[in-house]
């Protein structure tokens, strides 16, 4: 196995601002709710909203929301996602932003999509990282995505590889020899 860059730090930091000049766009003075799926999206929701303040956008909340979307204990049987952690804020009539580092089933963000909409945001718009929509299994909308990325395995950037490598500053790619 060799590991090699699959996305370079200037590249993400290229992107981050790109995504912050469109939300910016999309706000006018308002205060904007950002919602960081732990633990993955961490490093990217940091960055982002730091952009977004750059990009002007000043009045910024963020609160965290942990998904449990790994398998299963009992047999390695993919298990659907669960809600571990739910957020602390109220969201009704605000306009919220969920922030995820890689949709890959899109199971995880339709879970979270269904359950902050029960929570009657006035808008719940998804960011994300990273996409593998070669491997999507429901029909999700990414309102503002990084980089579509083919069927490998990345870790870097926040994105782990067993709970390692997380502070890699860019997104790394597992080659199998």
């Amino acid at each position: 196995m060799t590991d090699q860059v699959l996305i370079s730090k200037e590249r993400i930091e290229k992107r981050l601002k790109e995504i912050a000049i469109k939300i910016s766009e999309d706000v006018s003075n308002e205060t904007i709710y950002m919602i960081c799926v732990l633990k993955g999206s961490f490093i990217f929701t940091a960055d982002l909203v730091r952009s977004l303040f750059e990009a002007g956008v000043k009045d910024i909340i963020i609160d965290f929301v942990e998904v449990d979307s790994n398998y299963a204990d009992l047999g390695k049987i993919k298990s659907k996602p669960i809600i571990k952690r739910d957020i602390e804020t109220d969201i009704k009539d605000k306009k919220v932003y969920l922030v995820e580092d890689i949709v890959d089933s899109g199971e995880t963000l339709e879970l979270l999509i269904k359950h902050f909409q029960e929570k009657q945001p006035q808008s719940l718009k998804t960011v994300s990282l990273l996409s593998k929509s070669s491997r999507r299994k429901v029909s999700i909308t990414v309102n503002y995505l990084g980089f579509e990325i083919p069927d490998v395995w990345v870790f870097g950037y926040g994105l782990d590889n067993d709970e390692k490598d997380r502070h890699y500053p860019e997104i790394m790619m597992r080659k199998i020899d």
